[in-house]
């Protein structure tokens, strides 16, 4: 009883996170980037290389499973005496670690420990919304991405009901961008990730120069074939708004100015083509300055 109370309490928990993460994510896409005509840079310019990482939302919440299951552990009593029920418990707790971790395989040895202690809640049944959710997430770290989605997607048709599909596409979206790794990803899959990753490296934590330049050149190599479903598909649509704060921002992290002042280049003379200023090394460097005042010269 208390497992299947958890598991009822979890699905909109892991819902709002995750749509917090999606809000976030798409304010940051249709940030407006305009360029600065004038030695004081403009407010616009300023504030809009810094939103919020949806990275730091969409993290996994705490495990009711283990809070409602493993006080023998907590109490440091012998294993030997613990119940199925709590030995499935602490299974689930493991998995969410190295889910955490990013050890896909380790995370789903575990889970298959957990639904041999619980048969009545294995993570592979959609319904049970919070091993389900794990399971989807540790699925597309060990690389079945799209086996990882369907089972999210399957979880929050049952948990949410209602919801319009295009709301569970998005939020299926940030996931995968969030956790997807190599084996069957497919090229909106590496689009995803790789935003996920320049959105990581420009405003959460620093990475090095290898890290944001990969994520850069997957999305740009990709901005012209990961087409968007429909005008509501933020994360795909109109790249180039994004790319011009974040690859700078996430290089100039990295401590590689000149490669930030690059990569801004290249993305202005696209996005403004035409613009006489877009072909105006002094102007675009001023520009550049203004959103990234760490690599003024």
């Amino acid at each position: 009883m208390r497992l299947a109370a958890s598991l009822h309490v979890a699905a909109p928990m892991v819902l709002c996170v995750a749509l917090a993460a999606l809000a976030v994510a798409c304010r940051a896409a249709s940030t407006p980037q305009c360029p600065c005509t004038c030695a004081t840079p403009s407010p616009s310019i300023a504030t809009a290389s810094a939103p919020p990482d949806p990275l730091a939302s969409a993290s996994a919440p705490p495990n009711p499973v283990a809070s409602a299951s493993g006080s023998a552990a907590v109490s440091g009593a012998n294993p030997e005496s613990y119940t199925p029920h709590e030995l499935a418990g602490e299974h689930v707790e493991a998995a969410r670690v190295k889910m955490s971790a990013r050890d896909g395989a380790g995370c789903l040895s575990e889970l298959a420990q957990h639904d041999k202690l619980d048969p009545r809640h294995p993570s592979t049944e959609p319904k049970h919304s919070y091993v389900s959710y794990l399971r989807a997430q540790c699925l597309m770290l060990s690389g079945k991405c799209t086996a990882g989605r369907d089972l999210l997607r399957k979880s929050q048709q049952i948990a949410q009901g209602m919801s319009a599909p295009e709301q569970i596409e998005k939020l299926v979206d940030v996931l995968a961008g969030t956790y997807c790794e190599g084996g069957d990803m497919t090229p909106r899959d590496r689009f995803l990730r790789a935003r996920m990753d320049l959105t990581s490296g420009a405003w959460t934590t620093k990475k090095d120069v290898a890290f944001c330049a990969s994520a850069y050149r997957t999305m740009w190599s990709l901005r012209s074939v990961v087409l968007p479903r429909d005008d509501d598909d933020t994360l795909v649509r109109d790249p180039l708004p994004f790319l011009l704060s974040a690859a700078p921002a996430c290089l100039a992290r990295a401590g590689d100015c000149d490669g930030a002042y690059a990569t801004y280049k290249e993305v202005a003379q696209e996005h403004y083509k035409g613009a006489a200023w877009s072909r105006d090394d002094k102007m675009l460097r001023r520009n550049f300055e203004a959103i990234q005042p760490k690599c003024r010269q």
